[in-house]
């Protein structure tokens, strides 16, 4: 990850390009300070690139010793019906929002206030990263994975 950086505290090892802009209510606060939260909460700018290579060194079991997969598998606390959460990660239970969706792999990974998620599907070995750049579009980052995944099961059936 040569990319992935700790905004106005560090710089990146191999990138230039700025921050993209970070919409809250039609403010762009992608250069202001308030922006991070440090560490865990917000306060990690990284690529697309960077964030498919911590996911897959993730579930391959590279990054940290444990079974990753089986253990964030079962986070233990519950947001609505959908999300279960805990162990720094989220799961998402299709199968909770609409029961169509009964078939639908869940999901293992984090969603931000920004529209941003990375969540894989450690049985199909599906990684999804969304970044959309806005709290507005919240909703829609939820919807993006099941419509991704119902793709992906079209197109393997």
């Amino acid at each position: 990850m040569e990319c992935s950086y700790f905004p106005f505290r560090t710089q990146p090892k191999h990138s230039s390009a700025p921050l993209s802009p970070v919409w809250v209510g039609g403010t762009d606060f992608s250069r202001s300070p308030a922006l991070t939260a440090d560490w865990a909460g917000g306060g990690v700018a990284s690529t697309t690139n960077d964030l498919l290579k911590f996911a897959q060194a993730l579930m391959e079991g590279s990054l940290v010793r444990i079974q990753i997969p089986e253990y964030l598998a079962q986070p233990p606390n519950r947001f609505e019906r959908v999300i279960r959460y805990g162990r720094g990660v989220m799961r998402l239970r299709f199968a909770d929002i609409f029961p169509l969706l009964l078939g639908y792999p869940d999901m293992i990974g984090y969603m931000g206030i920004l529209g941003t998620q990375l969540f894989f599907d450690p049985k199909n070995k599906v990684i999804v990263i969304i970044s959309l750049g806005s709290t507005g579009y919240m909703e829609a980052s939820v919807r993006l994975p099941i419509e991704t995944v119902g793709v992906l099961r079209r197109v393997r059936s």
